[in-house]
């Protein structure tokens, strides 16, 4: 199980480092996402979702795609052994969090 945890982070880093623009990234983190087990796909998709929904408050809230990622990042995506190559790869993997929450309803359907 573990293996296919760090996979999926290792998976997640790749696709984050070579994250192509919209509409060409949404099919790299639809790909991504569809690969998640159940459980976490919903998981996901409902913290997205909110995320999402904060960022319709931005002009009050202040909290922007890429604020709420880079906030939300380090809890998403976690590995149990972390090591300086997982916190240098923080960025990129913030940059995918930015994408699934300004891409939400194109990556996961309607929310």
């Amino acid at each position: 199980q573990e293996r296919k945890v760090v996979a999926k982070y290792d998976a997640a880093s790749a696709i984050a480092s070579g994250l192509n623009e919209a509409p060409a990234g949404d099919d790299q983190v639809r790909g991504l996402v569809d690969d998640l087990p159940a459980e976490n796909r919903i998981v996901l998709r409902v913290l997205v979702s909110f995320l999402a929904e904060a960022v319709c408050y931005s002009a009050s809230n202040k909290m922007s795609a890429e604020s709420l990622a880079a906030v939300w990042a380090p809890n998403v995506f976690r590995t149990r052994h972390e090591t300086p190559t997982s916190f240098q790869a923080m960025k990129q993997l913030s940059k995918l969090l930015a994408h699934l929450i300004s891409r939400a309803e194109i990556i996961f359907g309607p929310l």
